[in-house]
């Protein structure tokens, strides 16, 4: 993370750099030790917990980009489909569940 700061300091009117850090935040599953304190009763819970952190960093990397670059497709396009595939995959899991 550290390492996506530094360069957006120098880079930062370059929009691959904000999409590719908000898609290492989206995909990042390790250092943030979310997962390795959950109990075994409680780990589905937490993983989808560490999953909604990781989707909410991502998104708020997107907007802050968008606040410095604000006609920028790549990013709004990055945006919507981080929201849209948390749509589908929690329409998803309503419905294994059992919902309608």
């Amino acid at each position: 993370r550290q390492c996506y700061k530094d360069t957006i300091c120098c880079f930062m009117r370059h929009i691959e750099i904000w999409h590719e850090w908000s898609t290492w935040e989206l995909l990042n599953t390790g250092g943030s030790g979310v997962g390795s304190s959950v109990s075994t009763g409680s780990a589905g819970t937490g993983m989808i917990n560490a999953k909604k952190r990781h989707v909410s960093l991502a998104t708020c990397v997107l907007e802050l980009a968008q606040k410095h670059i604000p006609d920028s497709t790549l990013l709004a396009y990055g945006q919507v489909q981080i929201l849209e595939s948390q749509i589908s995959s929690s329409s998803s899991n309503g419905r294994q569940n059992g919902a309608p």
